[in-house]
């Protein structure tokens, strides 16, 4: 199955003020470090994550870890990264700690504070900033952080179709998010320097469908494309929102979209993505996306984050 990137322009900014986050995402503690990727993820009930997902290559817990959240942080590169899990218990943050002690190199720090436990790979300051603020207890909430990203989560849907289970931001300007994509099976060449010329920066996002109970051992394309998930992006444009309406031509021109009449005269530009379908509006200011496997559930994500 194909689908389609479709962009229109809509009137005044997209901001609810008070989205659906995640249960606790609002508190979450960040470490003191510069973070350029952050997700949070909080089912309604606690998740199972396969054992697998920690090996290091002298083996794997048998069977899943039981967590309640996790949270995901990456520097500028994604050598740079750093995370909490939140489990079932201080026994079950030993056992995950113990596999990643097994890694002769020592690239992955680890330190257990009551049942959560936190770690850290990379190089350098970033890591050490990272184990610095877990050791000091210097967390921060993502207000305290980033107070730019947290401005455009209240973009994010009031009243979405689906309950948010993620949470998260981007900053462009630091990661490769085609490369991301790429792996993902993704091809998104093009939109990222399409997204710089509107002088985009960063993306806050959200993630939203029933609840998943268990993660698999594999997350690709194909698991997307099976599962009702869809995620919503909201970013701010430097240009103001009269003149971002004119600049978005160039935009679908720059991210090698096809211009296309989607009905009452809108004009709308699309692109071709591998078994997903993507909205895009810009509503004054803001840039709304939209994500999911169906065309219908993307429309209902969308319809959902811009202004009545």
């Amino acid at each position: 199955m194909t689908a389609a990137l479709t962009l229109v322009s809509c009137g005044g900014d997209s901001s609810s003020g008070n989205p659906a986050l995640p249960s606790g995402f609002a508190e979450a503690p960040l470490p003191k470090a510069n973070i350029s990727a952050y997700v949070y993820v909080a089912d309604q009930s606690a998740i199972e994550i396969p054992g697998a997902y920690f090996a290091d290559g002298s083996g794997a817990i048998s069977g899943p870890i039981i967590v309640n959240t996790v949270s995901a942080w990456t520097g500028a590169t994604v050598g740079n990264f750093g995370g909490s899990l939140s489990l079932a218990s201080a026994g079950d943050a030993s056992s995950v700690e113990r596999l990643f002690g097994l890694n002769d190199d020592r690239a992955v720090w680890s330190r257990i504070i009551g049942s959560a436990l936190y770690i850290a790979r990379g190089n350098g300051f970033w890591r050490e900033s990272i184990e610095k603020s877990v050791q000091d207890h210097t967390f921060r909430s993502l207000e305290e952080t980033n107070k730019e990203a947290w401005e455009m989560m209240k973009g994010l849907p009031e009243n979405p179709p689906l309950p948010p289970l993620a949470a998260g931001f981007l900053d462009i300007t630091t990661l490769d998010i085609e490369g991301m994509a790429r792996k993902g099976g993704v091809n998104l060449s093009g939109v990222t320097p399409a997204l710089g010329a509107l002088r985009i920066k960063q993306v806050a996002f959200g993630v939203y469908g029933d609840p998943i109970n268990a993660i698999p051992e594999r997350i690709g394309l194909d698991y997307l494309k099976s599962t009702d998930l869809g995620a919503v992006f909201v970013t701010k444009s430097g240009y103001p929102g009269f003149l971002l309406g004119f600049l978005f031509s160039n935009f679908a021109g720059d991210a090698d979209l096809s211009g296309v009449d989607i009905g009452d005269g809108v004009k709308a530009y699309s692109r071709e993505l591998d078994g997903l379908h993507l909205l895009v509006a810009n509503s004054g200011s803001s840039v709304v996306f939209a994500l999911a496997s169906q065309p219908s559930a993307a429309e209902a994500l969308l319809l959902s984050a811009l202004p009545k």
